[in-house]
């Protein structure tokens, strides 16, 4: 079964210390899930300019058959997060 916890833990806002918003910079990088045929590739943006960018695909052998763009930024005033995931070639509302 593909690798799919990040589309669940970005899916809803993050909550950030007022004091001091901090991005998930752990997160930088990329990785692979493999089950058979089917594969998920994910990365992630190093945090900067109060924002991370991360992109991802899935399919089975030679075919993507899923793709994600995702953004998490913070929101200064607030001194919140938001995670917004854009799959598969929706457009992000408003």
């Amino acid at each position: 079964m593909a690798l799919k916890y990040g589309l669940i833990l970005f899916s809803t806002p993050l909550l950030l210390a007022a004091d001091a918003p901090a991005l998930p910079d752990w997160l930088s990088g990329c990785w692979e899930a493999r089950s058979d045929d089917r594969w998920t590739e994910e990365c992630w943006m190093s945090p900067r300019g109060g924002i991370m960018l991360g992109a991802s695909r899935s399919g089975v052998g030679d075919t993507a058959d899923q793709w994600e763009a995702m953004q998490i930024h913070v929101e200064t005033d607030a001194g919140a997060g938001n995670a917004q995931p854009l799959p598969s070639g929706h457009r992000r509302a408003g």
